[in-house]
This record gives structure tokens, C-alpha cells and sequence, in this order.
């Protein structure tokens, strides 16, 4: 399934994030299990779009209809789930902390 570029905020497109980082790339938010931390458990989310950028990643996790937060965390090779361990707020935010 191609993940299309329409998952990411207005006014980005993939050319946009790799200005800043250009190894970018857009996962499908499908195929991979994503967690965060909550009370030194894990807690499995859905974010609507992921970008990857050497095993970093970036997920957009949306908190209600107006409202959405970019988190960054770690591609797990083996099995191929994120870890997600920060927020950063809007993308600009997100790829300069990369």
C-alpha cells in the first residue's frame, strides 16, 4: 500500500521534510505496532502518518479533531514496532529535533 503524502500536515510534503532531513522517508502507519509510555507500561496508538528517518521516527498521533501531536521514537528492526518516547508539537519542531 503506497503511504501517500496527504498524511502529513498542510503545506508539508515529502520534498519539505527532507529539506531539512533528506534520508526521509513516509512508513504506512498499518503495518507497524506503535506504543508509548504510560505509567511504566506501554500503551499501543494509531498514528495517522509516520516518517522515518535512519530508524528515528516521527508519528503523528492525533488527541481530537482539532488537535494533533508529533512524537518521536525508535524503529525496532526485528519486529518492526516504534517505541515512542517524546512530543514535539507541529512537524517543523519534530524534524529539527531529529
Amino acid at each position: 500500500m503506497p503511504v501517500m503524502e496527504e498524511s502529513l500536515p498542510d503545506g508539508w510534503s515529502l520534498a519539505r521534510v527532507r529539506e531539512y532531513e533528506p534520508d526521509a522517508v513516509l512508513l504506512d502507519p498499518a503495518a507497524h505496532y506503535v506504543v508509548v509510555p504510560e505509567n511504566g507500561d506501554w500503551r499501543p496508538v494509531t498514528p495517522t502518518a509516520i516518517v522515518n528517518v535512519l530508524d528515528l521516527c516521527l508519528c503523528l498521533l492525533p488527541r481530537d479533531e482539532r488537535d494533533a501531536a508529533w512524537w518521536m521514537g525508535r524503529l525496532d528492526r526485528t519486529d518492526g514496532h516504534i517505541e515512542l518516547w517524546g512530543v514535539y508539537g507541529d512537524l517543523e519542531s519534530a524534524v529539527r529535533a531529529l
